[in-house]
């Protein structure tokens, strides 16, 4: 409960810190700080990790998905760190949306999100 509460605390440190505790004890509350955690860069491999076992939920892993996909217009880096955060969920979720980026108009974008697209592939 207190780590539900503390993530809408006003101090982002204070936030991220209480989504990632949250999420690693299944709060899927936490879903939205760590969605926003991988866009500004901030412990994104931590985040998508645990967004990664979130998603073992299939009702979850939709939503998680949609949360990512949305960050998706924002610029080449976020990208990247998204096409990394979908390469985190489960089975062949992720795998439609990291074949679409693949054509991003920005080359390393598009080269990133077709490797994880193909290794995803060889893994499923």
């Amino acid at each position: 409960a207190l780590l539900a509460g503390a993530l809408d605390d006003p101090d982002p440190d204070v936030r991220r810190h209480a989504a990632l505790a949250a999420g690693r004890r299944g709060t899927t509350a936490a879903v939205p700080v760590l969605v926003a955690m991988v866009a500004e860069g901030t412990n994104d491999v931590e985040a998508a990790e645990v967004l990664g076992t979130l998603a073992v939920d299939p009702g979850q892993g939709e939503r998680i998905l949609d949360a990512l996909a949305g960050e998706l217009t924002a610029g080449p880096a976020v990208r990247i760190r998204v096409a990394q955060a979908l390469a985190e969920l489960p089975g062949p979720l992720p795998q439609a949306l990291l074949r679409q980026l693949g054509d991003d108009e920005d080359r390393a974008v598009a080269l990133i999100a077709s490797a994880l697209a193909d290794a995803l592939g060889e893994r499923t």
